[in-house]
């Protein structure tokens, strides 16, 4: 018999608890069902988003977590977060800004704010990844995409000119070099 994983035990944790949003109780529970069971433990970010994924309501606030979105949005933005590398950012950037204007220009208040929403979770992952990083080279790319979601959330609609004189300056040139996007 094939084992259960994390991801499936909390879903049927949640299901079998008659719960019907995820709030901080309804974590700590879950928690505890989970070490009952002798499940390795797993991070309260982790649970919301298995339950954000499975289209439940998350009422927990966390910083490194999407907020849950209603469809159409949900499946323009899935997968849209990317920045391993500058490359995927400055895609990622771009896209989300493309959206966003797009949104502006239909006065689309929801739609702007989870573009928003989405490059502010960027900018605090990017930000943890750089502290966590063991390589020098690997935290500055961190650092250098944070600045990046900081840029474009004080002005997404001069981002792009932004980045453009950002690549050509010598520091990032002394930092990433060829290794740059064009």
């Amino acid at each position: 018999m094939k084992r259960e994983t994390k991801k499936q035990a909390i879903l049927r944790i949640f299901e079998q608890q008659g719960m019907r949003s995820l709030g901080e109780s309804e974590i700590r529970v879950i928690e505890r069902r989970l070490a009952e069971q002798g499940v390795e433990k797993v991070s309260r970010s982790y649970i919301a988003r298995v339950i954000a994924e499975a289209g439940k309501p998350v009422t927990t606030v966390d910083p490194y977590q999407i907020e849950t979105m209603v469809e159409p949005y949900r499946q323009v933005f899935a997968g849209l977060l990317r920045f391993d590398t500058l490359e995927h950012a400055e895609r990622s950037l771009r896209e989300i800004g493309r959206l966003y204007a797009v949104y502006k220009a239909n006065g689309d208040q929801r739609g702007m704010s989870y573009a928003r929403s989405l490059v502010m979770v960027g900018r605090r992952r990017a930000l943890a990844a750089s502290r966590r990083a063991r390589a020098s080279e690997v935290a500055a790319v961190k650092r250098e995409v944070a600045q990046w979601f900081s840029v474009w959330l004080s002005a997404p609609g001069l981002f792009d000119q932004w980045l453009a004189l950002r690549k050509a300056s010598p520091e990032f040139q002394s930092l990433f070099g060829a290794k740059s996007p064009n």
